[in-house]
């Protein structure tokens, strides 16, 4: 299908965007017992997966990983207690990749304008290329919300774009 879709768009048109969830989720470890990953060594099989897919993507095509933790009904499957593995993650696949990744995007929960979730920021080590979007738009909370989070992470990271937290995958109505 990346062949397909490579043939048939001129490569400096084009972004491939991979959203990882079953990926963060296994990461996460926390829903080990109830979504138990098909393989032992989690981190480097998901590592070498997401490696090989990424190198499939010629080098000439954007490439960007949605970070996601589900969006059942609106909401995430599990919350992300912070950070942490989504940067922990973030730097594995730029060390596997083999190739630049251009941008990630990683969610933050609309109650999340706390230091204690941005912190981890600290640990990413994305090169001066690869952008962050932190998804911290919220209908919710609007504004005032994203501006209150963008604050809380600009005490850790000053580089970052913004988005709404799962992209377009909230927007299921006219309305949103």
């Amino acid at each position: 299908e990346i062949d397909k879709i490579c043939r048939a768009i001129p490569h400096q048109d084009l972004c491939i965007q991979w959203d990882m969830v079953r990926e963060i989720i296994w990461w996460d470890g926390r829903l080990a017992a109830q979504q138990p990953a098909p393989f032992a060594d989690i981190e480097a099989q998901v590592i070498a997966r997401l490696g090989r897919i990424a190198r499939h993507v010629p080098s000439d095509v954007e490439l960007g990983f949605h970070i996601c933790y589900g969006d059942w009904g609106g909401r995430h499957h599990i919350q992300p207690t912070d950070m942490g593995k989504m940067v922990e993650l973030a730097n594995a696949i730029i060390a596997g990749a083999g190739r630049p990744v251009t941008y990630f995007h990683m969610p933050v929960p609309i109650d999340r304008d706390d230091e204690a979730y941005f912190a981890p920021l600290r640990g990413f080590r994305g090169p001066d290329q690869t952008e962050l979007y932190l998804g911290l738009i919220h209908l919710g909370d609007g504004l005032a919300g994203a501006q209150r989070r963008i604050a809380a992470a600009r005490k850790f990271r000053d580089q970052f774009g913004i988005a709404t937290e799962c992209g377009l995958g909230r927007a299921k109505t006219p309305d949103t």
